[in-house]
């Protein structure tokens, strides 16, 4: 009634939209839909019929969920609800997300006898850390947070004694700046975990993705200093940081982590984790540059009419660890796919660092001419595996027709003959469809 302005009034809203078919108003806090539902039901508006088949499916649904044989459950059944073994999950996972887009001059990972100065609005939140839909729908509301969970700096305090803090700014306001360059003085390296306030749905929206100015502010204060800076990343979505990207010397992309965040941000920190995240979106440079890496080669095209277009921030796919990794001896078993139901293309992966690492391989290719504009590259498989240094893996894709295909003009999906561009880790090889 209010928003789409299709209904005159509350009680004309509602007859639409039960005749439109919906089963269930989800609407816990307020009954006015179904004191209308059954004013419109009696008045003669809406048939009981229609009420019926609405039961009948709410009926099945739940018939098919069992809930007519099992309504509830005994709490045995939940027995690992908040275990231990729960939150070594719920680290692991975190642990495995964590993805390193910068770590000039290996600044990262830092050693118990340095002197680390923290601050920045995530540092000391757990909120931050999780997000909405977690413990609340906004996840604003410190009330409901898990006792015991440790934020950045509880963790990263638990690994060092050599830890100082100072808040410095507040999403959007500024605090204590000069406190934070007073204690930043004193240390070895600056660990700045910055963020956003929690929020989902419409209350989500904003205006400008560019990194709130207070925090801006601080980070531009402390490269002041000369002193090796690492940025702990912790967002809702990629925030625009490119006025600081050069003024620090290494960035920890950490998403949302949850309440075991913090612990696997301070073990990256000090080296416990060896981060092996890798991108799943392209990380806009600009607030307004959405070229995505799945995309057509027109999109290539800048204002110059030159193809420098795709400039992101950080690629999808990319991250960093704290170990190489060497590729070698790719080879395929066939370069014609057609004569044979499949092809298998191997590579060899090599640690040739010092520190036992994981290494997402990715395999992605490009149809060099389609009926229907191809994409400059698609990812099309990947195997995150494990090293020891030193070690060596084989690593093999199949490779079938169906994997390249696509929707034609006629929405039917099918695979042309022609040529395909595989690429791995930087290297190139060409295979026949027939």
């Amino acid at each position: 009634m209010n928003v789409h302005r299709v209904a005159k009034d509350k009680k004309e809203a509602v007859r639409m939209a039960i005749m439109a078919g919906i089963d269930i108003s989800m609407t816990p806090n307020d009954f006015e839909f179904t004191k209308l539902l059954i004013e419109l039901v009696k008045e003669g508006t809406i048939p009981e019929s229609r009420l019926d088949l609405s039961v009948r499916r709410i009926l099945k649904l739940k018939q098919d969920l069992g809930l007519f044989y099992q309504t509830s459950y005994d709490k045995s059944y939940y027995s690992l609800f908040g275990s231990e073994e729960h939150a070594q999950a719920s680290y692991d996972v975190a642990a495995e997300c964590l993805t390193l887009l910068k770590n000039k001059k290996n600044v990262l990972p830092v050693s118990k006898n340095e002197k680390i100065f923290v601050c920045g609005p995530a540092a000391n939140s757990l909120n931050l850390l999780n997000g909405a839909w977690t413990h609340t729908w906004q996840g604003i509301d410190t009330t409901y947070n898990t006792k015991g969970k440790q934020t950045i700096l509880a963790a990263l305090q638990s690994n060092s004694s050599n830890i100082s803090y100072a808040k410095g700014v507040a999403i959007d306001s500024v605090e204590n700046i000069k406190q934070c360059v007073k204690q930043a003085k004193q240390a070895d390296k600056i660990v700045i975990a910055i963020g956003e306030t929690p929020c989902t749905e419409i209350p989500g929206n904003i205006n400008d993705l560019t990194l709130t100015a207070p925090q801006l502010g601080l980070i531009n204060e402390l490269s002041t200093l000369n002193k090796p800076i690492i940025l702990v990343c912790n967002f809702n979505r990629p925030r625009i940081i490119n006025s600081v990207v050069e003024k620090v010397d290494a960035i920890l992309y950490a998403y949302l982590s949850g309440d075991e965040g913090g612990r696997a941000i301070a073990d990256c920190i000090y080296g416990k984790v060896n981060p092996s995240g890798k991108l799943p979106f392209t990380y806009p440079r600009h607030v307004n540059s959405f070229v995505h890496y799945d995309r057509k080669f027109s999109e290539d095209q800048d204002v110059d009419f030159s193809a420098n277009a795709y400039r992101p921030q950080f690629d999808f796919g990319f991250g960093l660890s704290y170990t190489d990794f060497a590729y070698s001896n790719i080879k395929l078993s066939d370069t014609t796919l057609g004569k044979t139901e499949k092809i298998t293309l191997s590579v060899v992966v090599k640690n040739t660092g010092t520190t036992t690492g994981k290494e997402v391989v990715q395999l992605y290719y490009a149809d060099l001419v389609a009926s229907i504009t191809p994409s400059v590259k698609k990812l099309m498989a990947y195997e995150k595996i494990k090293l020891v240094p030193g070690e060596t893996k084989t690593i093999s894709f199949d490779i079938r027709k169906e994997d390249f295909s696509f929707i034609n003009k006629k929405l039917k999906r099918i695979t042309e003959s022609g040529e395909i561009e595989l690429m791995l880790h930087g290297q190139k090889k060409k295979i026949y469809v027939e």
